[in-house]
């Protein structure tokens, strides 16, 4: 769906007398951030849901460059990690991630200690740590930010088409709560304002 398209649904469907103007800017705005509720909500069932999948699809990233020692920096678009391999000594093993407080319980474990075949994955800062070895190579595969395109003629975001509209009507959803949430407020305030008046 393109941009113009997106504004002039959006618009639609706000259609009421007593709908506030909103710029194209701020339906942008609110665009992007349906955008991301619906990548949070997809990625809540990414592993288990095909249809999850399909929608996220052309945000999963494989990376074979990034890997070659035992830090990786996250790359700039990064938002969820999926899988890592490694090569060590030309044999690839699958990277478990560990949660920081997990890697010290593994210390003592001869079952799940760290080891160069049994490496293991960290997330430390701004920096994903590979304790156990150092490979030689390996793939990072993530699902990356989307990114927006507020240009007219050119689709809303990089998501899949068939995504699109589920998209505007989020933000539509989302224009209305805040519509409502206003006129809301504002009542509550004249209340208040007419209670200390007597």
């Amino acid at each position: 769906m393109t941009n113009t398209v997106a504004l002039e649904t959006i618009r639609l469907l706000l259609d009421k007398a007593d709908a506030p103007y909103f710029t194209d800017a701020e339906i942008q705005t609110f665009i992007e951030l349906a955008t991301h509720d619906f990548v949070e909500q997809n990625y809540s069932r990414f592993e288990t849901n095909q249809e999850s999948r399909d929608n996220l699809r052309t945000l999963v990233v494989e990376d074979t460059t990034s890997i070659t020692s035992d830090t990786v920096a996250y790359p700039a678009d990064f938002r969820y990690f999926l899988s890592a391999n490694v090569t060590i000594n030309n044999i690839s093993y699958s990277l478990k991630f560990y949660q920081i407080d997990d890697v010290d319980a593994t210390i003592n474990d001869p079952f799940n200690r760290a080891s160069a075949t049994n490496p293991i994955l960290v997330s430390q800062g701004n920096t994903l740590r590979i304790i156990g070895a150092v490979p030689a190579s390996g793939v990072l595969r993530y699902l990356q930010n989307p990114t927006m395109d507020t240009t007219a003629g050119n689709q809303i975001n990089d998501l899949p088409q068939h995504t699109h509209f589920e998209t505007v009507n989020i933000a539509a959803r989302k224009m209305l709560a805040n519509i409502d949430a206003s006129k809301q407020f504002y009542a509550a305030q004249a209340g208040e304002t007419a209670a200390q008046n007597r």
